[in-house]
């Protein structure tokens, strides 16, 4: 019975973290890839963060894993590309409007999120 109940436990706790794979759907994260490289919806994304998100002058590098606003989580990228990010004179960055300054719906910010979130996480 113990044996049961530990191997329960453990299976719950192991499935509790799967909710974030799936958030979003091989589908969303290309839609994301395609709004981010500014193929859809205006996106403009690559401009400032680099055609492969290591970033630029302008924006931070996305996928070397390291935040400079919060955890990284695919929240918190919804998030930020909802609001945007407040200027960081310290780092010598404008800031980000929301959205990057364009018009998305809130299934194309997720479908960039979820593109962010992969790419800064590979073979994870």
């Amino acid at each position: 019975m113990a044996t049961l109940l530990i191997v329960t436990l453990l299976v719950a706790c192991a499935t509790a973290r799967r909710p974030i794979r799936s958030a979003f759907t091989r589908a969303s994260v290309a839609q994301g890839d395609s709004i981010f490289h500014g193929q859809v919806a205006g996106g403009t994304c690559a401009e400032c963060h680099g055609p492969n998100a290591r970033g630029t002058a302008a924006a931070p590098n996305l996928v070397d894993g390291e935040w400079q606003n919060g955890d990284g989580s695919y929240e918190f990228i919804v998030r930020t590309v909802t609001t945007g990010v407040p200027p960081h004179p310290e780092h010598g960055r404008a800031g980000m409007p929301a959205m990057g300054g364009v018009r998305l719906t809130s299934e194309q910010v997720r479908s960039v999120a979820a593109y962010v979130y992969t790419r800064s996480r590979p073979g994870r």
